[in-house]
């Protein structure tokens, strides 16, 4: 259980050093609540709550779960340094997501459909 908790927290600070970095802050805060104790735990068979996941065996996800859907703020914090923030309803992307490097890309999507992507480059 330590470990699991020291896990989370580091988890959570490099998520906020990481978004120091960008014009856009990725904010902790979105994911309602941290429950360490009912993290990756599934209810009545079904993925539920909090879950933080692997995909495509190198990058790291942090999603919310209802009934195996992904619902609400999903941050994917990807190998290669690059965060993704994206806001998912009924296990479809819906809402604006972001992708942050050293710009970062805002892009809006319709029902699992991309409508548009802006690129926005830093200005030194």
């Amino acid at each position: 259980m330590i470990n699991r908790k020291f896990f989370i927290i580091q988890l959570i600070i490099l998520i906020n050093l990481f978004s120091c970095t960008i014009n856009k802050r990725l904010d902790i805060r979105d994911i309602d609540q941290i429950d360490i104790g009912n993290i990756n735990q599934l209810k009545d068979g079904y993925k539920n709550g909090l879950w933080i996941e692997t995909i495509n065996k190198e990058d790291i996800q942090i999603v919310e779960y209802k009934l195996d859907k992904k619902e609400g703020v999903v941050i994917i914090l990807y190998k290669d340094g690059r965060k993704g923030k994206f806001m998912y309803s009924n296990d479809k992307k819906n809402g604006k997501a972001y992708i942050y490097d050293i710009g970062y890309i805002e892009q809006i999507y319709e029902n699992d459909s991309l409508i548009k992507t802006i690129i926005h480059s830093p200005s030194w």
